[in-house]
Parts: structure tokens; sequence; C-alpha cells
């Protein structure tokens, strides 16, 4: 193949830089330490302690605890992160952000700009990352609680939660716990309020993942906050969760303990308005080749997701339907036995009183 002298002297040159660049990435490479070594030296010099041992880190803070800015603070809990020391990066938060012990930031640049939201990402890609802990979360929450100046409370942090929010509440389903869903709540909706509506979109259509791991006692905050932000579809699902954990606390039995009942034919109930209007339908409660059992594990999985009034108005219209076709379309009396048999289940385990 031939070249022109040009292109030949075009092709010289970039190896030349080429080169170059080898050998001062050579040159960093020999004077750099690596991840391991920097590991090696911090579990030597300060190893890893049990919580209990009281005053540990104090002794070395007491050494040496120099003044840090807050941008100083994100980079070395970033490393401490990358190094597998949570543990001193706990320390450092607790001693710089709770104490409030961080240099005051008195002006922001754009160039300073552009280096906080480069830190910030740096410290939200190890908090994402698969094997980072609920004490990642906590300490990336810590740092937002925070607040050094206005214009990085409320320019940078908004940006940031834009590029980070559905990753971070994924990374809160992978650890199963509704109190960093929370936090991140009010985090977004204190710094980013317009994203509001949007996560709470997010969590209804995860509901069936998230209500299986929904704390009792985190369900009153649950409900502040769906009622502040007027999300019908969110405040339904947790009013019926709470209605389930009431139901649990009066005596709702394990399906798996009743006696199966033989199924209901196809010709005994009618379906057509059924498909229409049934949201219980959806989590599988029907009486067509379903039993007993069948029938109330469904009840109990819509109980999380629809409020109890709601079901129970649903199954007593499916029954007076049932009365009115009754011996004009054909038999329906197994189909009434089993509404009416429904109805009281949920009015007996709901209502222990009555």
């Amino acid at each position: 193949m031939n070249i022109s002298v040009d292109e030949f002297t075009r092709v010289k040159e970039e190896n030349t830089k080429l080169k170059q660049l080898v050998r001062k990435y050579q040159k960093r490479i020999a004077n750099s330490v690596d991840k391991k070594e920097v590991e090696f030296i911090l579990n030597n010099l300060i190893p890893t302690m049990d919580e209990e041992v009281a005053g540990y880190y104090e002794i070395f803070s007491e050494m040496s605890c120099p003044k840090l800015t807050y941008l100083e603070l994100i980079k070395l809990i970033t490393l401490l992160f990358k190094t597998n020391r949570a543990d001193l990066a706990t320390f450092y938060c607790q001693q710089y952000i709770t104490e409030k012990n961080l240099d005051e930031v008195k002006e922001i640049t754009e160039e300073m700009q552009e280096e906080y939201q480069k830190v910030l990402t740096g410290l939200s890609k190890e908090v994402l990352k698969k094997n980072s802990t609920e004490v990642h979360l906590k300490i990336y929450f810590e740092i937002f609680s925070y607040q050094p100046n206005l214009k990085l409370s409320f320019v940078i942090f908004p940006q940031l939660l834009e590029q980070n929010i559905y990753n971070l509440t994924n990374k809160i389903f992978d650890l199963r716990n509704d109190y960093w869903l929370l936090k991140l709540f009010f985090i977004v909706s204190y710094y980013c309020p317009k994203l509001i509506q949007e996560y709470l979109d997010y969590l209804a259509s995860h509901w069936d993942i998230i209500n299986r791991w929904v704390k009792e006692e985190n369900l009153p905050t649950w409900e502040f906050y769906v009622n502040l932000a007027n999300h019908t579809q969110m405040k339904k699902k947790v009013t019926a969760l709470k209605e389930y954990y009431q139901a649990k606390s009066n005596g709702l039995k394990s399906p798996a303990l009743i006696e199966p009942e033989p199924s209901i034919s196809n010709n005994q109930i009618d379906t057509k308005q059924w498909e229409k209007c049934s949201e219980v339908r959806k989590y599988g409660y029907e009486l067509k080749n379903k039993t007993i059992e069948q029938r109330r594990v469904a009840l109990q999985t819509a109980m999380k997701h629809i409020p109890l009034s709601k079901i129970q108005s649903h199954i007593h219209w499916l029954l007076q339907n049932s009365y009115k076709k009754n011996g004009v379309h054909g038999d329906f009396s197994k189909a009434i036995n089993a509404y009416e048999m429904d109805l009281e289940y949920l009015q007996k385990f709901f209502y222990k009183d009555l």
C-alpha cells in the first residue's frame, strides 16, 4: 500500500506523541501506589477494630485531625470506600459532618463547581457498586444532609440526584430496607421536588417488590409522605398495606391451614364484567378453577395493594350480581356460597371483635 509523504509525516508525528505518552504513564505507574498497597498500609497502620472498642479511632484523630474542606472530605471518603475501609469513612463522616468540623465554603467558582460534580460523581459510583452496603448508603445520605453552600445544595445536588435517583432506588431494592427509600424521598423532596411525582410513580410500579419488606413501624412515615405528595396510587397502596398489617395483628390465618374446597366450574360465574372492573382479579382472585385456599392466597396478596373497603365492595358487587343471575342464567349457587365465604373471611380476620 502506497502512502503520500504528507501522510507518512503525520503518522510519524502521531507515533512520536504516543511514545511520549507511554513514557509519561510508565513513570507515573512506577511512582504510584496501587489499591492493594494502600489497603496494606491502612490495615497495618489503623487496623479494623470492633465498634465496641471505645475511643479507638479517636486516638488517631487526636494525633492528627487537620481541618478539611467539604471537597477534601468527599475525596477522602471515596478513597476509603475504594480501599474497603468503610469503618474509617464512617468515623471521618462523624468527625467532620456530624460534629461540623469542616472549613466553611464561602464561594464556589465555575471551576470549583466542576470539581465538586466530578468528586461527587466518583463517590456515587462507589456507593452504587454491587458490593456496597448500607454503611456506604448511610454516609452518602449524610453527605447530602450537610449544606456547605447554597450553590452546592441547590445546583449540584439536584443535578446529581437527577442522574442517580433510579440507580439509588434499585440499590436500595437490593438492600431490602424501606428506611432508605424514605430517606431518599426526603432528600429528593428537599433538593429536587420536581422529581417527587416521578419517583413515587417508580415506587408504585415496583410495589410488588417493595411491600415484602416495608416495616410496619415505618408505615406512618410512608403515609405522611405520600399524603404530602398527594400521590393517589401510592396512597392506595400504603393504605392497603397498613390494613394488611392490621389484619395480621388481628389474627389473619395462613391459607395453608385451610381445608381445600373443590373449584367452581366455568358455567357458574359471570366473568364478562369481572374482567372489566376487577383490580382484585389482577392478583389472582377468581372462582374459575380456584380452590378456597388459592382464593385466600390471592386475597392476602391483594390486601397489600388495594384498600380493604375496595376489595369488600368488589366481592359484594360480584355476590349481588350472582344473586340476580341465579336461576335466570343458570345455577350460581356455588358462586354465591364462595363469595359469601370470602366476605366472611375478610370480615372475621380484619375485625376480630365482630
